[in-house]
């Protein structure tokens, strides 16, 4: 979700195909393209057929050669370097070829069959269940800037989950937490004092009472109260006890044996 453009904005350095895509394909192109790589110049870019062409590397005398729809499979893109053979994703050859050069078409020229890959692309569901919008600050962290909007469809799916929206809820309310400590205007304070308490009233009407104790989980295992957490410390006072006995006998039996 977080690398949905309605989630946060992206940096400039992104480029437009790779909005709103998973994570890991964002990152493997992004550690192909500039400044991650040296720059591919543009002279060093030339179309030898139509969809093929050649790439001069900066960092060898070699010569690549990429193709927008294999000889082997049209559904598919080729270049002939290492990185292609090994990853099958795209190199910085074939990033080169569709972010600099005009004559390729850019990447809705690859074959739609690659393009909706479903490893490149987000599930629609998901793109489509939630709505976020943000603010324009990229560096922002996305919990200060998510304003969730669901229609009355989404709230009648039961793809929407009730954890998930409690979740997003908490998240909100820590983003509007810490923008307190910066805010100086007292009549905002007072308005907004006013409609948390009307909001927090709304809330204490909704609150299920089968549901209360477990608002607030701790860690069991290490709260006094826990009893999974007294049979933890007799387990460990038991193991001490015989790790003491046992080094108490060592001792003896070295001191025994001592002339």
């Amino acid at each position: 979700m977080r690398c949905l453009s309605t989630c946060r904005a992206y940096s400039p350095m992104v480029p437009p195909f790779l909005h709103n895509r998973p994570k890991f394909f964002v990152s493997h192109c992004m550690k192909r393209l500039p400044p991650a790589v040296s720059r591919i110049p543009d002279d060093n870019i030339v179309m030898t057929f139509n969809g093929v062409f050649s790439v001069q590397s900066v960092d060898s005398d070699n010569m690549y050669t990429v193709y927008m729809r294999s000889e082997l499979n049209r559904d598919m893109p080729s270049c002939d370097c290492i990185d292609w053979r090994n990853n099958c994703l795209p190199c910085k050859h074939l990033l080169a070829v569709i972010t600099q050069c005009t004559d390729a078409g850019g990447w809705d020229s690859l074959p739609e069959f690659y393009r909706n890959f479903s490893l490149f692309n987000v599930d629609e569901s998901v793109v489509t269940t939630t709505h976020v919008e943000s603010g324009d600050d990229v560096d922002q962290d996305p919990s200060e800037t998510e304003t969730v909007t669901c229609t009355a469809t989404d709230r009648d799916s039961r793809s929407v989950r009730v954890p998930g929206l409690q979740s997003r809820l908490r998240q909100l309310l820590t983003g509007m937490t810490h923008c307190t400590y910066s805010i100086s205007d007292v009549d905002f304070l007072v308005n907004t004092i006013e409609s948390a308490s009307q909001m927090l009233q709304s809330c204490q009407d909704h609150v299920d009472p089968s549901l209360q104790p477990a608002a607030f989980r701790r860690s069991r295992r290490m709260v006094r109260s826990s009893i999974r957490a007294a049979k933890y410390r007799r387990r460990m006072s038991v193991l001490g006890a015989k790790w003491r006995k046992k080094k108490k006998k060592m001792r003896r039996r070295k001191t025994c044996t001592t002339p």
